[in-house]
């Protein structure tokens, strides 16, 4: 992968996670619903989508200058996308438990947004990984 397609990917994937950490802190303030189907309304999941999308614009400028470390913010970006992706589930997993086998409610999926955007992530790794592998010899 080069640093052009580096710096891209950082650009795009860095201003989804910020704007997705604000608006999840608009909805923890009420600014935002929070019963919108894709927002938690929680301060931390802000606050760490924030930080993801931090991690990946910090590897733009560094991809523009065509320095080659700048894909290992890209793959730190991933690889926090994916342990999102890996609380998300969990999270999501035991809401079905409570709900539907401990209660025996009804149970109906809420997917939230930083799970749409672990798997995104978990999408994007694949390739990126096997760049790496290929960078790195």
């Amino acid at each position: 992968m080069n640093t052009k397609n580096t710096g891209i990917t950082c650009a795009v994937l860095g201003t989804t996670f910020l704007l997705a950490g604000f608006a999840e802190m608009l909805a923890f303030a009420g600014a935002v619903t929070s019963e919108a189907p894709a927002l938690s309304g929680d301060f931390f999941t802000g606050f760490v989508l924030l930080t993801i999308g931090a991690v990946f614009l910090t590897g733009v400028p560094k991809a523009r200058k065509g320095e080659s470390r700048s894909v290992a913010y890209l793959y730190s970006g991933l690889l926090l996308g994916l342990g999102l992706l890996a609380v998300g589930a969990f999270y999501t997993l035991a809401d079905f438990v409570g709900t539907a086998v401990v209660e025996g409610q009804p149970w109906s999926p809420r997917v939230p947004l930083y799970l749409l955007l672990g798997v995104v992530s978990g999408l994007i790794y694949i390739p990126v990984r096997k760049g790496v592998r290929e960078w790195t010899g």
